[in-house]
C-alpha cells in the first residue's frame, strides 16, 4: 500500500486484504502516517512526505543487486534489453546498421556473439532466441555513420540506480535501511506482488517521474498481467 489508506478510503477493498492476510500474504505500507494497516504490516516504510521516488529507486538497486527481479519478465516484456545510442539517446534500429534495415526493428545484444538479436515492433516478436540476450549490454556498434557507444535500456536503469545507496536514501526519506533491505526481500521472495496507490504519491511536483519509479519497481517483480498482481 504505497500512500494509499483501504481502511479510510475503500473498505471493501480493507477487507479483501484482511482475507488476504489470513492467507498468508505479506503486507508492506509506505506510509507517513500509523494507520492501521502501517501498524499491522509486516513492514512499515515511514517515508518522508515527497521522497517517495528516493525510495522506490533504492528498493529498486537492491533487487537488482540481489538478483531478486524477474530476469524472463524485463526480457520478454520490456524495453530493457533494446540498445541505446549514446549519441542521439534513441534506440538502435536495423536500419542504423544495414543500409536496407527496416527502420521498425529494435536491435539487443547477445552474450558472448557480436551478432544481434532483432525485434519486429510491427509483429511485436522476437527474431531469434532470447535467451541469448545480455540485459547489461554495453558494447561499441558500427553503424551507417560510424562506431556508436550503446548501451540496453535496462543497464541505463540500473545505472539510475547507482546513486541511490541505502545510506543516502536513508538520509532522504527516513527510512532505515533495515526496512528497506527487508522490503526488497519481502518482494523479491513474493510469488506475486500487487500494489495499490494513491494521493499520497499522486499529488507533488514530482509525480510523473515517482509514479514511473514506483511502476519499473512493481515491474522488475514480474506481477504486470499476473494472477495476483493486481489481476484476480
Amino acid at each position: 500500500l504505497w500512500g494509499n489508506n483501504p481502511a479510510a478510503t475503500w473498505l471493501a477493498r480493507s477487507i479483501e486484504i484482511q482475507k488476504a492476510r489470513k492467507r498468508g500474504a505479506k503486507l508492506i505500507v509506505i506510509d507517513p502516517r500509523p494507520t492501521t494497516f502501517s501498524r499491522q504490516a509486516d513492514c512499515w516504510l515511514r517515508v518522508r512526505p515527497g521522497t517517495d521516488l528516493a525510495l522506490a529507486m533504492g528498493i529498486a538497486r537492491v533487487l537488482i543487486e540481489d538478483g531478486g527481479f524477474s530476469n524472463t519478465f524485463i526480457t520478454e516484456w520490456s524495453n530493457g534489453p533494446f540498445l541505446v545510442r549514446s549519441d542521439t539517446g534513441t534506440f538502435l534500429r536495423e536500419s542504423d546498421v544495414k543500409r536496407d534495415g527496416d527502420a521498425t526493428t529494435l536491435i539487443a545484444s547477445q552474450h558472448g556473439s557480436e551478432s544481434f538479436l532483432r525485434y519486429d515492433t510491427t509483429n511485436q516478436q522476437w527474431l531469434g532466441d532470447i535467451k541469448t540476450i545480455d540485459l547489461n549490454a554495453d558494447c561499441l556498434v558500427d553503424t551507417n555513420n560510424g562506431q556508436v557507444h550503446c548501451q540496453s535500456a535496462f543497464r541505463i536503469y540500473t545505472t539510475s540506480t547507482q546513486k541511490y545507496s541505502l545510506d543516502y536514501v536513508e538520509s532522504i526519506t527516513g527510512v532505515s535501511v533495515k526496512n528497506i533491505s527487508r522490503a526488497a526481500k519481502i518482494l523479491a521472495k513474493a510469488q506475486s506482488t500487487a500494489y495499490y496507490a494513491w494521493n499520497g504519491i499522486a499529488q507533488n511536483n514530482t509525480a510523473t517521474q515517482t509514479d514511473r519509479a514506483v511502476s519499473l519497481l512493481y515491474a522488475l517483480t514480474g506481477s504486470y498481467g499476473e494472477k495476483g498482481g493486481n489481476v484476480p
